[in-house]
């Protein structure tokens, strides 16, 4: 049985080998389109023959071909050199444990609900689905660890905001219809707040502990398992009026507002 230094190492090696082996599928996928293009072109025009584009076409046909041949000889060494870390992986004895025990686990890894986890990083539960097949996919099918949402770090860059855009709409997806806990941050990229918006209008309806920060409430008809309530704003653009389990409420900057903007 391999230790705990062979897991390290083979799922450093998986992560090495995930990347490298997608873009040489994805260069065959262009080479491949590229020779079916040509192929037709000459198939189309065969009055080409023996001209300078013919020929060019030939030769190049030629190249795609030993590119092809090339790629998949690398291929044929990586699918089955990740297939064999994978088999291993799977073989630890904590993968002998009940899908419902290593979920429970799972859950012990994260904060206590409502608090929110990493979403990024070795204290992300997405973090859990790097060890092996297994784990990724008990945590996918385990909807508790993705309900509580946060993404109100202020100073990310563009790119760090459209990927922090994408992880919230894959979590609200895994967490099926769990009651939610979301957290969502002032951020000086507009589009950012208005495509977290636009991903988390859908599921108000599961919305129970939110926290907007100088992100405006948007106007929804009801929250019905709302809770808690936490808004820093600058001006409230309308009431809440139906939150029937709404038990707490903290608003910054506008407190003489709030016997006005709570039902």
């Amino acid at each position: 049985m391999s230790t705990g230094h062979d897991s390290r190492s083979d799922r450093a090696r998986i992560a090495e080998l995930d990347p490298e082996i997608s873009k040489l599928e994805g260069s065959l996928r262009i080479l491949r389109s590229e020779r079916d293009i040509i192929k037709k072109r000459l198939d189309r025009y065969p009055f080409l023959f023996m001209t300078r584009s013919h020929d060019a076409d030939c030769a190049r046909i030629a190249n795609i071909d030993a590119e092809i041949s090339k790629l998949e000889g690398l291929l044929r060494i990586l699918r089955p050199e990740r297939d064999i870390i994978w088999e291993r992986l799977d073989q630890y004895p904590v993968l002998t444990l009940p899908n419902e025990i290593v979920s429970e686990i799972f859950l012990k890894f994260i904060p206590v609900y409502p608090l929110c986890p990493w979403m990024i990083g070795i204290h992300s539960p997405s973090h859990l689905m790097r060890i092996c097949r297994q784990w990724r996919d008990i945590a996918q099918s385990t909807p508790q660890l993705w309900r509580a949402i946060s993404a109100s770090t202020p100073n990310m860059q563009e790119e760090t905001a459209q990927r922090y855009v994408r992880l919230v709409k894959t979590w609200l997806i895994r967490s099926g219809s769990c009651p939610l806990s979301i957290q969502l941050g002032y951020h000086a990229i507009p589009s950012y707040k208005e495509d977290i918006m636009e991903a988390i209008l859908p599921h108000t309806s599961r919305w129970e502990y939110i926290t907007l920060l100088y992100i405006a409430l948007p106007h929804v008809d009801s929250f019905p398992l709302l809770r808690q309530l936490n808004i820093t704003f600058q001006t409230p653009v309308f009431t809440i009026r139906d939150a029937p389990r709404l038990r707490t409420a903290t608003l910054w900057n506008q407190c003489d507002y709030a016997s006005k903007f709570l039902p």
